[in-house]
This record gives structure tokens, sequence and C-alpha cells, in this order.
């Protein structure tokens, strides 16, 4: 039967992660992306795009929920880096995220910014000269 959240689980912090692949940065966030913490995911992108962040990967593989909030959070995001001429690709989307997308309609927007794993990122990557290995 599916009843309300509890309190700790609506507060249960997401977890984020960051690294660097070569020319790559990448963002791994773990857990719900809710109305409570979808700014601390915004602030993270906001940083990495203010500095220099030509391309940042967003590993989506163990979000295990996300509000409305947060996707719009994501989409704001993607705006700033294309309009910033860099890219914010969204990797490893799971069943449950490609429904979310094609249920808001997102999916032509979002186009080309959406991998479905790693490999298929690294191919596009390679294929425009971006360096994934060192430093």
């Amino acid at each position: 039967m599916c009843g309300p959240a509890k309190p700790k689980d609506l507060y249960k912090p997401m977890e984020i992660g960051i690294s660097k692949k070569g020319d790559l940065q990448i963002l791994s966030v773990k857990g719900k992306i809710r109305l409570q913490n979808w700014r601390v995911l915004d602030k993270h992108l906001e940083t990495m795009l203010a500095n220099g962040g030509r391309w940042v990967a967003m590993d989506l593989s163990e979000v295990s929920l996300i509000c409305s909030t947060g996707i719009g959070a994501i989409m704001h995001n993607i705006r700033k880096f294309r309009e910033s001429e860099s890219s914010l690709l969204l990797v490893a989307c799971t069943p449950y995220m490609q429904d979310l997308f094609q249920m808001f309609g997102l999916e032509a927007y979002l186009g080309d910014s959406i991998f479905l794993d790693w490999r298929s990122l690294e191919k596009r990557l390679r294929s425009q000269g971006l360096a994934l290995t060192g430093p």
C-alpha cells in the first residue's frame, strides 16, 4: 500500500561526487533529487560552469527519484551551459529517467545531451577531439 513519505526520507541527503576524466568533468548524483535539495545540485553545476567547465557529464545512474523541480533545475542548467557555449551532458539515464523525460516531452529539447551509457558519450567526445585520459 502506498502511504505518505516518512519524514526522514523526505530530507535524506542527496549525494554528489565530482571527478575528472581528461577534459571531461563528471558530476555523479546518487539518491533523490527533491524540492528540499535541488539547490545543492544547482550550485555544483553553477560552480563547474563558472570554473570553466566546457564539458560536464552528469551521471544519473544512481538517481532513484527526481521531482519536477529537479527536472526544471537540470533543464535550466542545460540552457545555461548552451548559452556559455559549453555542454552539460546527461549520462547513464535509467529507464525511470528516460520515462520522465518522455512524459514531460523533453526528449526533443535534450536531444544530443542524453547518453544511455558512458561508452556512447566517450565515442562522441573522442570524435570531437576531447582527451578523456590523464589528470
